[in-house]
């Protein structure tokens, strides 16, 4: 089974209020707002895949951020047909400056956190993070 990682990536701004991180994947691969996500390579544990997938994504380093393991895993069934397993975590930033990769998504938006709803997101899962977000907050 293909294992895969999500980071809800979390700001605290200057008002004191969770600001979070909403992608938004280029046309090809559905145009909807998403969190971090990627596959875990080969020889690579899940928290380094969320750093990695983190930098890629946002060019938010591991210096910048908090990473917190919610200990939450889930299986389900691609767009291919291939059962993958996603591992999640939450990301308190320093920063609010990043820089997507053009190659996977189009624009973000930094969202207040009570203002985010579960159709917001293209997979149920995302918001399922952002629930547990929530309790954490």
């Amino acid at each position: 089974m293909k294992r895969k990682v999500q980071v809800a990536v979390l700001y605290c701004d200057q008002s004191k209020q969770n600001k979070l991180l909403m992608l938004k994947l280029i046309p090809e691969r559905g145009s909807h707002w998403q969190n971090v996500t990627g596959h875990v390579e080969k020889n690579e544990t899940p928290i380094e895949a969320a750093y990695r997938e983190l930098f890629e994504e946002t060019k938010i380093s591991k210096d910048q951020i908090q990473m917190v393991d919610t200990k939450h895993s889930f299986q389900f069934t691609d767009r291919f047909g291939q059962q993958r397993q996603e591992h999640t975590y939450i990301a308190w930033s320093q920063t609010d400056q990043i820089e997507i990769d053009p190659i996977e998504h189009t624009e973000f938006k930094w969202v207040d956190l009570k203002d985010v709803k579960e159709q917001d997101f293209g997979f149920a899962s995302h918001w399922e993070l952002i629930q547990m977000v929530g309790k954490q907050s």
